[in-house]
């Protein structure tokens, strides 16, 4: 899971955790972030900075990945899905181009998939909605900030410079 302590990777994590789903491992760049990740639901973690770029394949290491950051932690990623294994994608904070070789998906058969969050019909998008408030519900678990409209320079800055952690909220008065 890549962008595991950011708020789209923070509540799928959590979201995969509590169904049941084991061998969760979350990508992470900064140390403090481990102890998120685990406390969130992940067994292991892997240090971002540890990723080959540039490699059109690597070690057969994960059956599935779910990539919420794009750019080359994703064509990092993409090379070490398994045979028959597959990455969705839903994000693109590190970047909106897949550097990548076919190679994968020739000599392995993984799958890519993208995760469509605009254009679902409405009873879709209901149906997600009430399993996050019910079955779903992490609320409890996940790392949130409330901040004003005045903070919101200072926020992205810590995105840009991978420093941000979980969901923040701006309010608005």
């Amino acid at each position: 899971m890549t962008g595991a302590t950011g708020g789209v990777g923070s509540i799928a994590i959590a979201i995969l955790a509590q169904m049941g789903y084991q061998n969760l491992t979350a990508l992470v760049r900064k140390q403090n972030q481990v102890e998120i990740a685990r406390r969130l639901g992940a067994g292991a973690t892997l240090d971002a900075n540890t990723l080959k770029n540039g490699k059109p394949m690597q070690h057969q290491t994960f059956d599935y990945v779910l990539d919420t950051v794009g750019g080359d932690v994703a064509a990092s990623l993409l090379s070490m899905v398994k045979v028959s294994g597959a990455m969705s994608m839903c994000g693109n904070a590190g970047g909106n181009q897949l550097k990548t070789s076919v190679l994968p998906f020739i000599l392995r058969g993984i799958s890519l998939l993208g995760i469509d969050s605009i254009t679902p019909p409405v009873e879709v998008q209901d149906a997600i909605w009430q399993k996050l408030a019910t079955d779903w519900n992490v609320s409890e678990q996940l790392v949130v900030d409330e901040i004003s409209l005045a903070d919101t320079l200072s926020v992205v800055q810590k995105l840009k410079e991978g420093q941000h952690i979980g969901r923040t909220i701006v309010k608005v008065q």
